[in-house]
């Protein structure tokens, strides 16, 4: 069914063979096949595919040739078609000039659209840069927000963040912050076509 369903254009099908294909399943590894299903489903604007085509140019991985214009080509493909993890990945990377030159405000663009889709690895990301990532914030409020959001959806070490800000707020600006987080909500991710177009 897999296989039909990647066969007839189904984006998700074409991706999920690619992965089977790297990791052998049915016993039997085929890059070159995976390749192909990769490529196929990028191309066609899947964005998870364009995620994982971008990193495995930039690393070298599934066989194929480290490229790193290729990687980043793709990687910035995936983030402009809302792939929150290609978000979170081309932000950290612009931060800290990894990859591609380093551009610490176009990286904080990324972590926050992706926080705002309702990351909760974007939302604590986002605030370390706000906070460390020499584009500075004043608002600790803003700071305080992110950081709840994030441990609300789990993520332990925005615990540790979160306290630390806590610590220099005014009660009003406790109450604000906690105001903010309860009126948050995330942005609705669209949703990108799954089925190639009849021609």
């Amino acid at each position: 069914l897999m296989l039909l369903a990647a066969q007839s254009g189904h984006r998700p099908a074409e991706l999920n063979m690619a992965m089977g294909c790297f990791r052998g399943d049915g016993g039997v590894t085929n890059y070159e096949a995976g390749q192909r299903w990769l490529i196929e489903s990028a191309r066609a604007g899947w964005p998870k595919s364009e995620y994982y085509l971008g990193l495995a140019y930039l690393n070298g991985q599934f066989q194929f040739t480290k490229d790193t214009d290729q990687g980043v080509k793709w990687l910035r493909q995936a983030a402009a078609d809302d792939d929150l993890e290609a978000q979170g990945v081309l932000g950290i990377k612009l931060s800290m000039g990894v990859d591609m030159p380093r551009d610490a405000q176009e990286g904080m663009k990324w972590f926050r659209r992706a926080a705002e889709y309702g990351s909760a690895k974007c939302q604590n990301d986002l605030v370390y840069a706000l906070e460390i990532g020499g584009t500075g914030t004043s608002d600790l409020v803003e700071v305080c927000m992110w950081y709840q959001l994030a441990v609300n959806q789990g993520v332990s070490r925005a615990r540790v963040n979160l306290a630390r800000v806590v610590s220099q707020l005014s009660v009003s600006q406790r109450e604000e912050a906690a105001r903010r987080v309860e009126l948050f909500k995330p942005k609705p991710l669209p949703e990108p076509v799954a089925i190639k177009p009849a021609e």
